[in-house]
């Protein structure tokens, strides 16, 4: 059986720019939010997908 976790990186990605687009829009609580379910599917990734997840995590710090 594989155990590999599966993800969508442009699934992701799209959180990422929902992220940036309400921060930058001062809709806090709600990137707050958005942050939080992003921090928790890169926890996965990085189990599994090393080199997406730096990835990832280099355009959440953009």
């Amino acid at each position: 059986m594989n155990t590999e976790l599966s993800f969508d990186r442009d699934v992701l990605r799209n959180q990422i720019d929902i992220y940036k687009r309400l921060k930058r829009n001062g809709y806090l609580e709600s990137a707050q939010k958005e942050l939080e379910s992003i921090e928790l599917q890169l926890a996965l990734v990085q189990q599994s997908h090393t080199a997406q997840y730096e990835e990832l995590k280099a355009e959440l710090a953009l």
